[in-house]
């Protein structure tokens, strides 16, 4: 059996480890990997997606998420490759958690609002879209969203 101690699993009970997971700990704070750690992954995730490395950005992506699944960058990272990929459906259940996660970000509820579209949920795509156009947005994203609302 296994258990854990300090940051590694080691002999003893496993059952603590599936406690505290069940318990809706972060395995990341379970195998004690620091927020610096998780923060350099979530930005070596998104050079990759600049680069248009998909595959490589979204499996470190999800490496984060599997870690600790509370993390905006993460979800929006898996959430706009989906997105360019065209797997609409699942790029809207994590760019709308992106937006549970961090509302503040305007230019998620423009992609959102993409994602709904293109899955086929233009009520929904429509209040996003609408969200985002009030909000502040860069010049490109304004122009998509408008563009997006017009096909609406």
């Amino acid at each position: 059996m296994e258990t854990i101690m300090n940051g590694r699993i080691v002999r003893g009970d496993v059952g603590k480890l599936v406690a505290r997971l069940k318990g809706g700990e972060p395995l990341a704070e379970i195998l004690g990997v620091d927020e610096e750690i998780l923060e350099a992954l979530e930005g070596q995730a998104y050079l990759l997606y600049l680069r248009r490395h998909y595959d490589k950005a979204d499996v470190l992506a999800r490496g984060v998420l599997a870690l600790d699944e509370e993390r905006p960058l993460a979800h929006l990272i898996v959430g706009d490759v989906a997105l360019a990929e065209f797997r609409f459906q699942e790029g809207a259940r994590h760019l709308e958690r992106t937006h549970e996660l961090a509302p503040e970000l305007q230019e998620v509820r423009g992609r959102l609002g993409e994602c709904l579209m293109k899955a086929g949920r233009p009520g929904e795509a429509r209040g996003h879209l609408e969200a985002a156009m009030g909000g502040p947005l860069s010049e490109e994203a304004r122009r998509r969203c408008a563009a997006l609302l017009e096909q609406l």
